[in-house]
């Protein structure tokens, strides 16, 4: 497992990068190399002193969130430190508890918050190896993720995605939009532990049919969903 030396932290908080669709949202005038230097060096700071949950109730830190935000809006540099100073004040800091966790021992420890260290080393190694598509696709979308007959902890790393007001969501979201893998890192410790059965207002998001309806799906019956609107949840399922 990778230590966060500096130069692995470079890795995982490059400057923003260009987003990576015309249809994310434009960013505003006033971008500059130094205020992309600027938002990187708060983030790590975010990254490596404060806790992503701001309280035992698992409240999430806003900090990445608020300083990106600015940035895209055209912030100057001089307003990043600013930002971070006031999420100081409502975040925590950073766990002291180091937990291993391996490949072998990842699904074992849903829930555990004392396990946030260890799961986020874990996650940076992850990412930075086999990028951050591959990993969202083994770790999310991938059935063994989501259910498993062996699994003591129920997985369901789909509905744990959209769990807690969406905020895992955020945190990968905003890291894909801006190619900073750190971010998608931090985002997957909130979806570990959001409880044994994260649903959204009481409603299961995903059930374990669906990825058996999927797998019989063509692109043919995909192209005529349109005309057949029984199969409109097997074609959501199979984009997914």
């Amino acid at each position: 497992m990778a230590e966060r030396t500096d130069n692995l932290l470079d890795r995982l908080f490059p400057l923003p990068s260009a987003a990576p669709s015309p249809l994310c949202p434009g960013r505003f005038p006033g971008i500059t190399h130094a205020s992309k230097v600027a938002v990187t060096e708060v983030l790590k700071a975010n990254h490596l002193e404060r806790h992503s949950f701001t309280n035992e109730h698992g409240f999430h830190n806003h900090a990445s969130h608020h300083l990106l935000a600015a940035f895209a809006l055209g912030a100057p540099a001089r307003v990043f430190n600013a930002i971070y100073e006031v999420q100081m004040g409502r975040t925590r800091p950073a766990s002291n508890i180091s937990k291993s966790i391996t490949r072998e021992t990842f699904w074992d420890h849903i829930g555990d918050r004392t396990f946030y260290e260890g799961y986020l080393l874990y996650f940076s190694d992850v990412v930075l190896k086999d990028g951050a598509a591959s990993a969202i696709e083994e770790y999310i979308f991938a059935k063994s993720a989501n259910f498993h007959d062996t699994a003591k902890v129920p997985r369901r790393m789909m509905n744990r995605h959209f769990a807690m007001l969406y905020h895992p969501m955020i945190y990968l979201a905003y890291g894909l939009e801006f190619g900073i893998p750190g971010l998608v890192a931090e985002g997957y410790f909130p979806e570990l532990t959001s409880g044994e059965r994260p649903s959204l207002d009481g409603i299961e998001l995903l059930d374990g049919t669906l990825f058996l309806r999927v797998a019989g799906l063509t692109a043919e019956r995909v192209a005529a969903a349109g005309e057949d609107r029984s199969l409109f949840w097997d074609v959501r399922g199979f984009f997914v």
